[in-house]
């Protein structure tokens, strides 16, 4: 419910002045801007009544559809999707020219809202907000502006493309011009993107992006008995540990640790719990498959001064009381 209601804000924001996005994000007029769906535009051609508005305001506003058309007096649909102001500009000229109606049109375009080519960051980010794209962009660009990102956990981003009937509510709702829906979702593991081990997950940016960035709740597992270092460890947000690696990041076995005694307690959704037998000396020969270890998993390593997995797991009992 709550990733619905930051997904609607993002959606909705797009249809509003950017009064509150961060320093230095406010669009301007630019040369290069290239127009998309839902872009406000205001046309004028010199000495037409049909491209004025009452009370006599000297332009037409217009809205760029889904498809990315415009209807303009005289002209009737013209497509400006990934065009810029100018070239649009030369374009209606040339239709007035062609069609025999002025031979020296002067017409002016400019952009009254950007809309296609704005981008918005939330969640667990030093500056969420929204943002305005000039140009090429890619997430690693957006994550700059909002300085830095997350070296481990899931990012995600949603794409928007043309809503379909009823997208947005009930079925048969009539669509505003430019309306668009969510259409994909894209997971980024940051630990991936910030050691580039996977350049496809920079993602080139679209009009309309939503990248989220999710709380990444701490979990832990739990060592006791003959480690080096017992007590709570976090576990990676977006990757395995294995036992070989969590009795590493424990310290490791201490001399008098029984390698081949050890015990695993793992505790299941239904509240029960399972207890694995753990043979660290057979995993680390290879005669027995490593595995991974999950959330609140405790491995116990005994050693001659432990006589039970009880007696182990008194060393722990604070720290669980704390995660838990």
């Amino acid at each position: 419910m709550f990733m619905s209601m930051l997904l609607a804000l993002a959606l909705t924001l797009s249809a509003a002045a950017d009064a509150s996005a961060q320093p230095g994000t406010t669009p301007t007029q630019s040369p290069d801007y290239r127009l998309g769906p839902a872009d406000g535009l205001a046309v004028a051609v010199l000495g037409l009544v049909e491209y004025t508005q009452p009370p006599n305001t000297p332009w037409l506003d217009v809205v760029v559809s889904n498809s990315g058309k415009v209807h303009l007096p005289f002209i009737g649909a013209l497509n400006v999707n990934d065009l810029t102001v100018n070239e649009l500009q030369a374009q209606i000229a040339a239709k007035f020219r062609d069609l025999g109606l002025m031979t020296q049109p002067q017409v002016s375009v400019r952009v009254t809202e950007y809309r296609a080519r704005t981008i918005y960051i939330l969640g667990e980010i030093q500056q969420p907000g929204q943002y305005f794209m000039r140009e090429n962009m890619y997430l690693a660009d957006l994550l700059g502006l909002s300085l830095g990102w997350p070296t481990d956990g899931i990012g995600y981003l949603y794409r928007r493309g043309p809503a379909e009937t009823g997208a947005g509510g009930d079925a048969g709702t009539p669509l505003l011009p430019g309306e668009t829906a969510v259409t994909e979702a894209i997971p980024i593991d940051f630990h991936e993107l910030a050691i580039g081990n996977r350049p496809d997950l920079n993602v080139k940016l679209e009009g309309g992006d939503v990248f989220y960035v999710p709380y990444n709740r701490p979990r832990f597992f739990y060592a006791t008995g003959e480690v080096g270092s017992p007590g709570a460890f976090e576990l990676p947000p977006a990757r395995q540990l294995m036992v070989s690696q969590a009795i590493s990041v424990a310290g490791g076995p201490t001399r008098t640790a029984k390698m081949s005694k050890g015990i695993l307690l793992r505790f299941e959704p239904d509240g029960g719990r399972r207890e694995l037998a753990l043979d660290f000396d057979a995993i680390l020969r290879g005669r027995k498959a490593d595995f991974a270890i999950q959330e609140n998993d405790i491995i116990f390593i005994p050693g001659s001064n432990f006589k039970t997995l009880g007696y182990g797991l008194l060393g722990i009992v604070p720290a669980l009381a704390l995660r838990w």
